[in-house]
């Protein structure tokens, strides 16, 4: 397969962090298999690296403790791993301004993996209304 023209981009330097990374993206090992170019495949390898559980071990606690630092570098680079997405300074900055705390941004990170971190943001409200009913559905 032809090398993607991605590798300078932020998405690649953020997925792709080693050279165990760049050969399974590449030459489909260790479980990812790609038939998709350019983008879709990064955000296909974003997907199989959240499923392997990939930057998912942080808590409401470190998060909340690195949102109250008002380091947003810090900020930036936690998210950006717990999402596996590159993030700006204004992203960061919308949710140190939004009303969602820690512990809902994580919850709805993992009740919605394929969605980003803006879309997150953009729709929480509407996510956890969504998540309560299903978690009253299963409990009748």
């Amino acid at each position: 397969m032809e090398k993607l023209n991605v590798e300078n981009d932020k998405w690649f330097g953020l997925l792709v962090a080693n050279e165990d990374d760049k050969e399974t993206f590449y030459n489909n090992k260790n479980g990812f298999n790609s038939q998709s170019d350019g983008m879709l495949k990064v955000l296909e390898y974003r997907r199989y690296l959240l499923d392997k559980g990939r930057g998912q071990n942080l808590t409401e606690q470190e998060l909340s403790k690195v949102t109250l630092s008002k380091d947003k570098s810090k900020l930036i680079q936690v998210l950006s791993e717990l999402f596996l997405e590159p993030l700006s300074t204004r992203e960061v900055q919308y949710y140190i301004d939004s009303a969602i705390s820690a512990d809902e941004l994580i919850q709805l990170h993992k009740n919605h993996l394929n969605l980003r971190f803006s879309s997150i943001l953009t729709g929480y409200k509407i996510l956890l209304i969504q998540d309560s009913r299903n978690i009253l559905n299963t409990a009748s």
